[in-house]
């Protein structure tokens, strides 16, 4: 599934904790050393390939996180408001693995 081939993206479920959602306390706490963003459809935050990329939490919106390959993107997963991105590469200086891009409106930190 690419994103133009759906305009319905539904929050990918959790059953296993590994995307959990941040409380309202650690988004404040967050919130102290992090910049506030708006963004809109098609924004990319951070893309497969290149360096160590940011972490991101979702304040409002969806993201979607995609792998990309020679026949296009696949959605390998959607993310909405409270859960967190970032790559593995924060903390070991490796390129990223995947590539994210907003597919509703709203805004990140």
């Amino acid at each position: 599934m690419t994103v133009q081939e759906s305009d319905d993206l539904t929050e990918t479920p959790d059953p296993h904790g590994a995307f959990p959602s941040l409380t309202e306390e650690q988004v404040a706490a967050l919130q102290t050393v992090g910049e506030r963003r708006s963004v809109k459809p098609g924004d990319v935050l951070y893309k497969e390939g290149e360096g160590s990329g940011d972490f991101f939490v979702i304040l409002a919106g969806k993201v979607a996180v995609m792998e990309e390959s020679s026949t296009g993107r696949r959605v390998i997963g959607v993310h909405g408001p409270r859960r967190f991105l970032g790559e593995l590469g924060l903390l070991t200086g490796q390129t990223v693995f995947v590539t994210a891009i907003v597919v509703e409106p709203g805004e990140v930190l």
